[in-house]
């Protein structure tokens, strides 16, 4: 009978990105970046496009294969995450039918932006990047 009394332990797929253990501070870094891109009816795309490109510009060094470090894992987690979030939003606010939803166009912006990093990360000597690169691609293609 207590069997009957705990709780169910299963989660809705679309809520996995809620859970706490999943937080890690690339993935919460992540999150903050994707809640900055605003929703169609905003207008302010271009401002956005153009911070989240500087952002990831300063990064750019950190990517390119020869450079390998402690680091590596972390930034390439970070660009996984990051494009894992967005593509994460599109399609919940799709599904919600949210008439401030992230565009399309902003969406293939954010490809654009990351599309070079993921090209050095590809080539990188850690093997860490390599996976978050080739996820990342995943990700851009869906």
């Amino acid at each position: 009978s207590s069997a009957s009394t705990r709780p169910s332990t299963s989660f809705d797929s679309d809520s996995y990105f809620l859970l706490p253990h999943h937080d890690s501070l690339e993935h919460s870094i992540a999150k903050v970046l994707v809640n900055m891109i605003p929703g169609e009816d905003v207008g302010s795309e271009s401002q956005v496009s153009d911070r989240l490109r500087l952002f990831f510009k300063v990064l750019e060094v950190y990517y390119y294969p020869s450079n390998n470090g402690k680091w590596s894992s972390k930034l390439g987690h970070l660009l996984r995450s990051f494009l894992e979030l967005c593509v994460y939003r599109y399609d919940r606010e799709r599904k919600l039918q949210r008439v401030d939803c992230i565009s399309l166009a902003s969406l293939n912006a954010i490809v654009d932006i990351c599309l070079p990093l993921l090209e050095m990360a590809l080539f990188s000597k850690s093997n860490a990047m390599v996976s978050s690169a080739l996820l990342g691609y995943w990700y851009s293609a869906s």
